[in-house]
């Protein structure tokens, strides 16, 4: 939900580096087109040394990104597309740890603006943030924002997108249920100006009692510049297996665009608990981007969190990423 920001246990300061298996370009490389039926291939690496906030860590190393996503599209006669997703990430394997391999796996239908998929995805909720950050930032209010037996239904125009989906409770052998949850959201612009907002009922088993969370943001962006604020709410935030029940979370972020090659960000948000015995969280950051072309680049970042329940120093971050 907030995780590497009040969990400070795991909060992470990066530096970056990354390696790619195929060429980078502008766009998903097409790999087969025939008939009908075309199979776009993308992938996303990055490679991370972190320094974590904590006081007194070490530098370590983990693989941030290290994902392959073929996207299968088949044209039907009536104007319908039959789609797939399998988004394979291997980050766990670089860290040396378990991992589920399997990231995104759904099929769907579409047919002009409007998408219904089911499966292994994000949530509707998964689209609202307006952070800036590369490491070092923090993350929404929301619970969770994916799932593996999610149904999800979207419409857009050029003027606004509107999506929901729904994660259903299951039982995957284990006897228990599993998570389930509820989540909309939709954006409009005007503009220069876009303004969006997210809403999530969400429970994290079978047993455990419904937390509803919600978030607005609005975002202007013109020439070089953009700046944009959200704020979002839970009723169920936990840190360290701490109850903080309900907390409001802020942040505001800009960016401004040097040259075609550089471009500048920073951010400031805090996470305000109703509760007298957690304190306060302040969250900072600003970086810089270079990119060698459209979708890799070198950034440098640093950033800190400020608490009165742990200790922290200042973090940095410096890296490259690589996408096709």
């Amino acid at each position: 939900m907030i995780n590497g920001v009040i969990n400070m246990k795991k909060m992470a300061l990066s530096i970056a580096v990354s390696t790619v298996v195929a060429a980078s370009g502008a766009s998903a490389a097409t790999i087969l087109e025939q008939d009908n039926l075309k199979l776009n291939l993308e992938g996303d690496f990055q490679v991370n040394f972190e320094k974590s906030r904590v006081k007194d860590s070490k530098v370590q190393m983990e693989y941030d990104d290290l994902e392959i996503k073929f996207k299968p599209t088949y044209t039907l006669d009536n104007g319908m597309t039959a789609f797939g997703v399998l988004e394979i990430d291997f980050n766990k394997e670089g860290d040396s740890g378990a991992a589920k391999n399997l990231d995104d796996g759904y099929v769907g239908l579409g047919y002009m603006g409007g998408k219904v998929s089911m499966g292994d995805m994000v949530y509707a909720s998964d689209d609202f943030g307006i952070g800036e950050d590369y490491e070092l930032g923090m993350d929404t209010a929301f619970a969770n924002t994916s799932g593996s037996d999610v149904i999800k239904a979207e419409y857009s125009t050029d003027m606004f997108t509107v999506k929901a989906s729904y994660d259903m409770e299951e039982n995957h052998g284990s006897g228990d249920k599993d998570e389930s949850a509820f989540d909309l959201y939709g954006e409009t612009s005007f503009g220069d100006i876009t303004v969006a907002g997210a809403f999530q009922s969400y429970k994290a088993d079978g047993d455990a009692d419904e937390v509803n969370n919600f978030g607005a943001s609005i975002s202007y962006s013109v020439d070089m510049f953009s700046v944009a604020a959200e704020v979002s709410s839970s009723e169920g935030f936990i840190v360290d297996n701490i109850n903080i029940e309900d907390a409001v979370e802020y942040q505001i972020a800009g960016t401004y665009s040097a040259t075609d090659a550089v471009t500048l960000a920073a951010g400031i948000g805090q996470i305000l608990p109703d509760n007298d015995d957690i304190a306060n969280i302040t969250v900072y950051y600003v970086n810089a981007k270079y990119a060698f072309a459209e979708k890799a680049y070198v950034f440098a970042e640093i950033g800190g969190a400020d608490t009165d329940d742990v200790d922290t120093d200042l973090g940095y971050a410096a890296g490259l990423a690589v996408k096709f």
